[in-house]
């Protein structure tokens, strides 16, 4: 993501730096939007938010942005291939003219995978039939085109009480 930051706000983002701790210390200025920073998913968000709102050619990747990101995440899909490559290719030159770009693209259409030359970039697993990837938090098997929940083993000793249950629960 290069979101630039407006000069009158880059002093708020300077650092210290050496490369020998005999050398004295120079001051750099950020001048892109760092991540970790508590405003960052807000700013990147509505950058996002922006750029689909101002840009009505590309309105099936803007109608995308617009409702299925979640910070720099997009979850989306296609009811046929033919639909996925028109989205696909929107999104790419939108954000692309933006200096974004896509990153990690799941698909469970081994020829769009194959066609995009996506395996090496985008850590897919090719084995369809064990193949699962986390969106937001939730795992998405690509096979069944399902979500589901792998909850961790929990071991209790007895006796079972409210105290241990709550106790798991809050880790």
């Amino acid at each position: 993501m290069q979101i630039s930051v407006s000069e009158r706000d880059r002093h708020l983002l300077n650092f210290l730096w050496r490369d020998n701790p005999r050398d004295p210390l120079k001051c750099y200025q950020l001048t892109r939007l760092p991540f970790g920073l508590n405003c960052s998913p807000f700013i990147a968000t509505r950058v996002l938010k922006h750029i689909a709102e101002n840009n009505s050619d590309a309105s099936l990747a803007s109608q995308t942005l617009l409702c299925s990101t979640y910070v720099d995440d997009l979850l989306s899909g296609a009811d046929t291939p033919n639909e996925l490559e028109i989205l696909f290719s929107q999104l790419s030159s939108l954000l692309q003219r933006h200096n974004f770009s896509l990153h990690k693209i799941h698909s469970n259409n081994i020829e769009f995978v194959n066609r995009h030359n996506l395996n090496p970039h985008s850590e897919v697993n090719l084995n369809l039939e064990n193949s699962s990837s986390k969106v937001l938090g939730i795992k998405w098997s690509s096979k069944e085109d399902t979500f589901f929940f792998s909850p961790p083993f929990m071991d209790f000793e007895p006796p079972l009480t409210k105290r241990k249950i709550l106790s798991v629960i809050a880790r």
